[in-house]
């Protein structure tokens, strides 16, 4: 699935409604995807804008992808 463009439709109209941060969840070693990657794509397009700070969020590790099957039991 290619979503590059269709996020930035979304960072042009938050930048014209006026959006001053915007926050990215990517993905871990997200920095390292070659640009043609379409989370490192996002990840560039928003870094060049000027209109806005940003915030580029890449988990290490995600809880929910646990079940009570990892946790130790008491």
């Amino acid at each position: 699935m290619r979503y590059a463009g269709q996020v930035a439709a979304v960072l042009d109209q938050a930048e014209a409604a006026g959006v001053r941060h915007v926050s990215f969840l990517s993905t871990y070693n997200g920095d390292r995807a070659p640009r043609e990657i379409d989370i490192a794509a996002v990840a560039a397009d928003l870094a060049s804008r000027e209109a806005f700070t940003q915030s580029i969020l890449r988990p290490a590790w995600v809880m929910q992808n646990f079940t009570d099957d990892h946790l130790p039991r008491h």
